[in-house]
């Protein structure tokens, strides 16, 4: 590959001209790695963004049923929401551009450890944080996708925060163990 700061002296530019054509070059071909990097929510919008090219390996096969489990105990953030609901929702985003009926997707999630904060209504978090629960938008569209939301008892007794006050869309499980022991004895698969 010949380096564009070498071009002048081949084509005969003056250094002057040459960083003109650098210039144009740039603005020339940015543009197109603009357009090359769209993200598209076809599913969960705003969050979990795809960028769906049908000349890609391994996509999510529509005749397959999915039974996926996602075990996020992490308090880390993407986007302005959990890292790992995020995921799920760029889960649902793939399965959508591939074509997966929703009729052959099961989600379920269980949450503990530090994410067990998720779990919180908008009133028991603005108690314990001062502000809304920055996830409740996020799981709201997932649980309207069918996503199953399941938080450890075990974990919300000793972060002390009340059982009786978790988001409408999250369910007390005994303990996150149960969970996910239970589902992947059912067939689910533990999503890394």
């Amino acid at each position: 590959m010949i380096y564009l700061k070498n071009m002048y002296k081949i084509v005969g530019l003056t250094k002057f001209q040459s960083n003109s054509c650098y210039a144009l070059v740039v603005l020339l071909v940015c543009p197109l790695f603009l357009l090359a990097q769209q993200w598209e929510y076809p599913v969960i919008k705003e969050y979990g963004g795809i960028n769906y090219l049908e000349v890609y390996t391994e996509p999510f096969d529509a005749e397959q049923q999915y039974k996926l489990l996602f075990d996020i105990t992490s308090v880390t953030e993407k986007g302005g929401v959990n890292r790992g609901l995020w995921r799920v929702a760029r889960t649902l985003n793939l399965m959508e551009a591939c074509e997966v009926p929703t009729t052959n997707i099961e989600i379920v999630v269980a949450l503990h450890g530090g994410a067990t904060k998720l779990a919180l209504s908008d009133n028991a978090y603005q108690k314990l944080f001062q502000q809304n629960n920055p996830n409740a938008q996020l799981m709201e569209q997932l649980a309207n996708n069918k996503v199953r939301f399941m938080v450890c008892s075990q974990a919300m007794v000793g972060r002390k925060y009340p059982l009786d006050e978790l988001h409408p869309r999250v369910e007390a499980a005994l303990s996150a163990l149960t969970v996910v022991a239970n589902y992947q004895m059912q067939g689910y698969i533990l999503m890394p």
